[in-house]
């Protein structure tokens, strides 16, 4: 019987856009809750054939395509969500010598093309992911016992603060291609080449404070979504997607719940705030998620008796400063060290292949 503690998430970032690298690359571990991918096989059974037999043939069935992808669910740490970022925002600036990134939103449609030269923190930038099964890490390795998913790119994003509850994000995928694999038996720590789960120190609610107009209130939750509404287009002569033209806007909305302290005007539909949410372990280590200036739409407290907390759920949507072309969000990670340049390359030459 398999058991879902036999099963990793392990990220590496491509050689370029359409050349995906192999796995022997260096790159990380997920500290993962869930995996839903999926190679996204599409079955054709051509039951209408006139074949003169009451049943059908079995060369009426065909799997005809592929069109990998899916969502999985980890707790982010300040050097394993470098990649899964970058593959969303495709845009990268180092701020600081001691480590700290910032990702904001490319400000044009991506060029996903088979022609891109290089996939080393620049767009389009898009990473791997394998999924290992069974022995893999105990024991001899025998068979296909992962499944390399090849060239993603991040099309949804979202992460979640909730107290109780530890700092947790949501990632959904599309890739171009996927392939079963057969891994060797054991695996090295960091830096050797098929490197370990992350030795940063979880995020949970504790970590985090959420701030409204510079004014921290008592949160419960906080929810935030991006979406880069991409939109897979294939050709003749290959199974699944080629490029991720972008159907629409990038878009940016969340929710803060919380328990009604006072009508607060800066929070009424309609009006527009800022609001940041840190979550850093220590000094200098963590995430920030900045925007500038985000649009309250219309919420209404639920009073269900005369005994109850009244809770109200506040959504925004995140909107570029007025006069400006954006950013309206901006991700920073504190990582305290250069670890991201050499590892995947972000605002330098990177130190490891």
């Amino acid at each position: 019987m398999a058991l879902g503690w036999e099963s990793l998430l392990r990220v590496t970032n491509s050689d370029s856009w359409g050349t995906p690298g192999t796995w022997s690359k260096s790159g990380r571990f997920l500290y993962a809750d869930s995996s839903s991918l999926d190679y996204g096989g599409e079955v054709s059974e051509r039951d209408a054939k006139m074949i003169g037999n009451r049943e059908s043939a079995d060369n009426t069935f065909g799997v005809d395509r592929y069109n990998p992808g899916g969502e999985f669910t980890f707790q982010p740490k300040p050097d394993d969500i470098l990649p899964i970022l970058m593959a969303h925002f495709q845009s990268c600036g180092v701020i600081s010598a001691g480590g700290t990134y910032e990702f904001y939103r490319l400000n044009k449609n991506l060029d996903w093309t088979a022609t891109a030269a290089t996939n080393w923190a620049v767009n389009p930038y898009s990473i791997n992911i394998a999924q290992t099964y069974g022995k893999t890490l105990v024991g001899a390795a025998t068979g296909a016992n992962a499944i390399f998913y090849q060239n993603g790119i991040v099309d949804k994003l979202s992460f979640t603060l909730k107290y109780g509850e530890d700092f947790s994000c949501n990632v959904g995928m599309k890739f171009r291609t996927a392939t079963r694999l057969n891994l060797p038996a054991t695996f090295g720590d960091y830096p050797n080449v098929y490197g370990s789960l992350s030795a940063f120190a979880r995020l949970v609610d504790y970590h985090g404070t959420l701030e409204i107009a510079g004014e921290t209130l008592d949160m419960d939750a906080w929810t935030g979504n991006f979406n880069n509404n991409s939109e897979g287009r294939a050709r003749i002569g290959q199974r699944g997607y080629v490029r991720f033209p972008f159907s629409g806007k990038w878009v940016a909305d969340g929710e803060f719940t919380m328990e009604l302290q006072r009508e607060l005007n800066q929070l009424a539909a309609g009006s527009f705030g800022v609001a940041t949410v840190s979550i850093m372990s220590a000094a200098g280590i963590g995430i920030k998620i900045f925007q500038p200036n985000i649009a309250w739409k219309p919420w209404n407290p639920d009073v269900s008796d005369g005994q109850s907390v009244i809770d109200v759920t506040l959504p925004y949507r995140a909107y570029p400063p007025t006069g400006s072309s954006g950013p309206s969000t901006r991700v920073l990670v504190y990582t305290g060290s250069v670890y991201g340049t050499l590892l995947w390359g972000f605002g330098g030459t990177g130190g490891y292949v």
